[in-house]
């Protein structure tokens, strides 16, 4: 699921963003669309040059949210994916023996009424 949130994710980023350094690098007197370089921005970057009403172009703006709904999902996938991987990496100690214990030697002394207590305890 990570692998494949991180493939849509670019897939649907490289591409636009290709796009609009290649737009937006261009010398202003061939063209004046600084607005390109906000196709470099994640996510958000496409529905930045959405086209209203007064010039009005359904191709555009479909694809526009087309990719940003790419980009989205790549990026869901992707943090969902981070958790369940991290989950199963939790999950594979759990079914692990634990490690045996090494010799331990432990001594304790408890003062009382009339003298003191005093144990020795060994753990193999």
């Amino acid at each position: 699921m990570m692998i494949g949130g991180i493939a849509l994710l670019a897939a649907g980023y490289v591409p636009p963003a290709i796009i609009g350094l290649g737009i937006g690098t261009q010398d202003r007197s061939a063209c004046d669309c600084r607005d390109a370089l906000r196709l470099l921005i994640p996510i958000v970057g496409p529905l930045t040059l959405w086209k209203p009403n007064r010039d009005f172009n359904v191709f555009f703006n479909t694809l526009m949210v087309f990719d940003t709904l790419l980009q989205t999902t790549g990026l869901v996938l992707t943090i969902f994916g981070i958790m369940k991987y991290n989950a199963s990496a939790h999950d594979a100690e759990y079914g692990k023996l634990p490690k045996p214990m090494a010799p331990k030697l432990t001594f304790a002394a408890t003062p009382m009424p009339g003298g003191a207590y005093a144990g020795l305890r060994l753990q193999l």
